[in-house]
């Protein structure tokens, strides 16, 4: 269910209009609130929640169209602890909620750490549905059904998950890695609460494990990790898929900026 909610235009119905007594943006997050409880209660008075799988997320962090300014004055902070915004290569662009509702296979309450992107939902949906995705399908989907089923993962197991930025750049992460190719988050929005990252440079490497705020870049301290990671981008690109399976088609040509980055690693571009 797509809701338009909160993004832009804003515009809260009548109902939540000055509801938060914030601004209309923290009204229309009300309303998010306020419809995903109508249609869990739904579920619940068709009896069918136990065998319904619901999961509420978002597919990229909060828009300046939000106010920030106006947002942390009243002690509320869309990017919480983390660096960036929407557009951005931090992780404030793209951690997202994700909670998943699923009583007769999820236990409640639970909570996992295991990395995983809104891309895998289609592979997961396949998993639970028992069908075998083509080769062309997919290509950068991997099922994290058995997390919700309670197994714990490794998150090397997942590979890398790719992100890019408003204006093209690129970062990707592996484990407890994330390799930023650019400076200053690929963007030029701006979140008001971040400082200047420690050790700026046109790459930088974050231990996401230690720095989760991606405050220090440390790619200086880590050059095998730098390559490694430029590597397996490169192959991503190669092969046209970040899973295991046939090579597929790449499209990206010449409107991606950033191949001079990867000079030497991308073979067929």
């Amino acid at each position: 269910m797509p809701l338009n909610a909160p993004h832009a235009p804003i515009v809260p119905s009548k109902q939540f209009k000055g509801k938060s007594g914030i601004n209309e943006y923290a009204d229309f997050c009300m309303e998010v609130d306020w419809s995903v409880g109508e249609i869990l209660k739904a579920l619940d008075e068709l009896n069918i929640t136990d065998n319904t799988l619901v999961i509420f997320t978002a597919d990229n962090g909060c828009s300046p169209q939000a106010k920030f300014p106006v947002l942390h004055e009243h002690e509320h902070f869309p990017s919480y602890t983390f660096r960036g915004l929407k557009g951005s290569l931090w992780d404030a662009g793209h951690r997202v909620p994700f909670m998943a509702q699923w009583p007769a296979k999820v236990k409640k309450n639970t909570i996992t750490d295991y990395n995983i992107c809104t891309t895998d939902l289609m592979a997961t949906v396949a998993d639970i549905l028992g069908i075998e995705l083509a080769d062309n399908m997919g290509e950068d989907s991997k099922s994290f059904l058995p997390a919700l089923l309670g197994k714990k993962l490794n998150d090397k197991e997942r590979g890398g998950i790719v992100h890019h930025s408003d204006a093209g750049k690129f970062s990707i992460r592996k484990g407890k890695w994330k390799l930023v190719l650019a400076t200053g988050g690929g963007t030029r929005r701006k979140n008001p609460k971040d400082k200047p990252v420690i050790n700026p440079a046109d790459i930088e490497l974050f231990d996401m494990e230690k720095d989760a705020g991606e405050i220090t870049n440390v790619q200086h301290l880590h050059p095998e990790v730098v390559k490694e990671l430029k590597f397996l981008l490169a192959q991503y690109i190669d092969n046209g898929r970040s899973t295991e399976g046939a090579t597929q088609k790449n499209e990206l040509g010449k409107r991606w900026n950033q191949l001079d980055v990867l000079e030497g690693y991308v073979k067929n571009y």
